[in-house]
C-alpha cells in the first residue's frame, strides 16, 4: 500500500508543470497549514514565465489532489496530507537554493506576523491575534528549529533570528496557552545564546526569552523554575538598557513576589512598571497594572485601596478597548466586594466580568468567568445553579481541547459534590481527575486536587487515609515559596490528626500554618483563620488553656466578620468556631 501511495505521488509530480512544481516544493516549507496571505508572502513563482499568483497556483494544487483547502473563520487553510508533505520536503531539499529562499522568506513572515500581534496586545484586536498566533503555532516552531539548528557561517545569525521568531509568544503563553513546545524552544534558545561570540542584542534576546521561559513555568504553576527565569529576565533586561524588555521582566517578578507574600516588594517594583507604561501611554498596559496593584492591596488586607485600584484597572481597560482586562478587573473586584461581606455587590461583579469576557472573544476567560461564579454560588449553598455554571466552562474547555481544563473542571463539579455531602461521588470524580492532570503542565491543579482529595476523607472520617494526599500535596509545594498553599495543606493536616485525637501532632503542625499567616499577613483570610480554630482547640485538649485563649481573642474580630462564609463554606469548620468560642466564655 506503501509504495503504491509512494507511486501516486510520484506520478502525480511528472504530470506538473514547471511552476506547480515549485510553488508544491515551496509550499512544504508550512507545517500545520497556511491561509492565502502565507501563500502570497511566502512563495515566489517570479521565476516561471506566465505562471499565476501564488495563491491561484496553490489552488491548482488543490485541484490536483495534492493538497487540501478548509474553509474557517479565518479564511481558507490549506495543508498538505503527511505523505504528500514528506514528499515535497524531499523534493525542497533536493532543489537547493530555491528551497533554502523558501526557508528564509517562512520564517521572515513568521517574525512580521508576530510583530504585527504585538500591535494588537490589549486593545480590540488582540482576540483575533491571539487566534493567528495559536492557529500559526506550528509554523513558528519549524522556523525556529530550521534557523537554530542551520549550519554554516551565518550560523550565529540564524539562531539570533531564531529566537526573535518565539519571542512574539511571550503574552499567549502568559495569558492564553500552555505549551511544552514554546518552552522548550526558550530553553534551547538561551542554551544556543551561551554558545554565541557576544553581540549587541544579545541581553534583549535573554530578557526575552528568560521571561517567555518564565511565563511558561508561571502557567504551569512551577514556581520552583519561574522565579529563576524571572529574576535572570530583570537582569538581562536591565543590562540592555531597553526599557519595555524591563517592564515585561518586572511584571513577571511581581507576580513572583506576590505568590511568595513579599507585597511591599511588590508594591515597590511596580511603580517602575507603572512609570514606563505612562510614557508609552499605553493605557492597556496601564490598567493592567493597576490590576495588579490592587490584587497585592488585597491580599496585603487593604481592601479598600484595593478596590479603589481596581476601579481605576476597569476604566483604564475599558478606554482601551481591551475586554480581557476588563473582566479580569471586574473578577478581582468581587473578590474585594467578598472580602468586606457584601456578597451581592461580589456575585453582581462575577456576572459582569462573565459578560464582558463572553462579549469580546476569550473562550478561556469566559470558562474562567464562569468557575468563579460557581464557586460564588456554592458558598452560598446554591448549588445546582454552580453545577449549572460549572458545565457550562467544561463545554467550553472541550470546544477548545483543553484536556488539563477539562479535568480541573471536573475537579470543581466535585468541591459541589463535597459541599453537599456527596462524599462518594466527589471522591470518584477526584480520584479520575488526579489520573489526567498528572498528564498536565499544571503543577498546581494537581497539588489542589490531592488537598480536596484529603478534605473528602477527612469528611468521610478517613483520616489516616487523607494524610497520604497531603503528604504528596506538601512535597510538590515545597520548595515553591508558596507558603500560603503549604499553609492550606498544613490545615488539613492538622485537622486530620484533630479529628483523630492526635493533639500534639495537630498543633504542632497547625502552629506553622498560623504562623505562616500571619508572615504573610493574611490572617484575615477565613481559611487561614480556620487553622488558628484549630490551633486553639488543640492547645486546650493539651491543657495548654492560656495560649488557646490568647489565639481566640486574636482572631475573634475577623472571625465574626467572616462567619458567614465559614457556616456556608462547611458545618464543620463552623462547629469548630463554636467550639473555640466557647472556650473564651468559659475563660472568660
Amino acid at each position: 500500500r506503501q509504495q503504491t501511495l509512494a507511486g501516486a505521488i510520484e506520478w502525480s509530480w511528472d504530470q506538473l508543470t514547471e511552476w506547480e512544481k515549485s510553488a508544491f516544493v515551496q509550499s512544504s516549507v508550512f507545517v500545520g497549514g497556511f491561509n492565502d496571505e502565507a501563500a502570497a508572502r511566502v512563495i515566489d513563482l517570479s521565476a516561471h514565465a506566465g505562471a499565476p499568483s501564488p495563491v491561484a497556483a496553490v489552488r491548482a494544487l488543490v485541484s490536483r489532489s495534492l493538497a487540501t483547502v478548509a474553509e474557517t473563520p479565518r479564511g481558507p487553510r490549506t495543508s498538505m496530507y503527511r505523505p504528500i508533505r514528506e514528499y515535497a520536503e524531499r523534493r525542497r531539499a533536493e532543489s537547493g537554493a530555491e528551497g533554502a529562499a523558501a526557508e528564509d522568506r517562512h520564517a521572515a513572515w513568521c517574525l512580521e506576523l508576530g510583530n504585527r500581534s504585538e500591535l494588537q496586545r490589549r486593545s480590540p484586536g488582540e482576540p483575533e491575534a491571539r487566534d493567528r498566533m495559536l492557529a500559526e503555532m506550528d509554523n513558528f516552531l519549524t522556523a525556529f528549529d530550521r534557523l537554530e539548528g542551520a549550519q554554516g557561517a551565518d550560523a550565529p545569525e540564524r539562531a539570533r533570528r531564531a529566537c526573535q521568531v518565539i519571542l512574539p509568544f511571550e503574552w499567549i503563553v502568559e495569558r492564553f496557552c500552555r505549551n511544552p513546545g514554546i518552552l522548550a524552544r526558550a530553553e534551547r534558545g538561551l542554551r544556543r545564546l551561551e554558545t554565541l561570540p557576544p553581540s549587541p542584542g544579545d541581553s534583549q534576546l535573554r530578557a526575552g526569552l528568560h521571561t517567555l521561559a518564565g511565563n511558561s513555568y508561571w502557567q504551569a504553576s512551577d514556581r520552583v523554575r519561574a522565579i529563576p527565569h524571572f529574576d535572570l529576565a530583570v537582569a538581562a533586561a536591565r543590562e540592555s538598557g531597553d526599557a519595555r524588555f524591563t517592564a515585561r521582566a518586572v511584571s513577571g517578578r511581581i507576580l513572583a513576589h506576590w505568590s511568595t507574600g513579599q507585597y511591599e516588594e511588590g508594591l515597590r517594583l511596580l511603580e517602575e512598571v507603572e512609570l514606563f507604561y505612562a510614557q508609552q501611554n499605553d493605557t492597556g498596559a496601564l490598567g493592567m497594572t493597576a490590576n495588579m496593584r490592587g490584587a497585592l492591596l488585597l491580599w496585603r488586607g487593604e481592601v479598600r485601596p484595593a478596590l479603589t485600584a481596581f476601579e481605576r484597572g476597569k476604566t483604564l481597560c475599558q478606554q482601551a478597548g481591551w475586554g480581557y482586562g476588563v473582566a479580569m478587573v471586574v473578577g478581582n473586584m468581587g473578590i474585594a466586594w467578598k472580602e468586606l461581606g457584601d456578597v451581592d455587590a461580589s456575585t453582581a461583579c462575577y456576572r459582569e466580568a462573565l459578560k464582558f469576557a463572553e462579549t469580546a472573544g476569550y473562550p478561556s476567560l469566559e470558562s474562567s468567568c464562569l468557575v468563579n461564579l460557581a464557586g460564588e454560588l456554592s458558598d452560598f449553598g446554591k448549588f445546582e445553579e454552580a453545577l449549572q455554571h460549572f458545565d457550562r466552562a467544561s463545554e467550553i474547555d472541550r470546544r477548545m481541547g483543553d484536556k488539563g481544563l477539562i479535568a480541573r473542571r471536573e475537579g470543581n463539579r466535585a468541591v459541589v459534590f463535597l459541599r453537599q455531602g456527596r462524599y462518594e461521588e466527589a471522591l470518584r470524580i477526584m480520584q479520575a481527575c488526579d489520573r489526567h492532570l498528572r498528564e498536565t503542565m499544571d503543577h498546581a491543579a494537581v497539588t489542589a486536587n490531592l488537598t480536596n482529595m484529603a478534605a473528602v476523607l477527612i469528611s468521610m472520617k478517613r483520616q489516616d487515609e487523607a494524610l497520604a494526599p497531603l503528604a504528596e500535596a506538601r512535597e510538590k509545594e515545597a520548595g515553591t515559596g508558596n507558603v500560603l498553599a503549604i499553609a492550606q495543606i498544613d490545615q488539613y493536616v492538622g485537622r486530620a490528626h484533630f479529628e483523630s485525637g492526635r493533639y500534639e501532632e495537630a498543633a504542632k503542625v497547625l502552629r506553622g500554618a498560623v504562623q505562616a499567616g500571619r508572615e504573610v499577613g493574611v490572617m484575615r483570610n477565613f481559611r487561614h483563620l480556620l487553622s488558628a480554630c484549630l490551633l486553639a482547640l488543640s492547645e486546650d485538649k493539651l491543657g495548654r488553656r492560656a495560649e488557646a485563649l490568647a489565639l481566640v481573642r486574636e482572631i475573634r474580630p475577623r472571625v465574626e466578620a467572616d462567619s458567614f462564609r465559614m457556616r456556608d463554606w462547611d458545618d464543620s469548620f463552623h462547629t469548630y468556631w463554636l467550639q473555640t468560642l466557647a472556650l473564651l466564655e468559659g475563660g472568660a
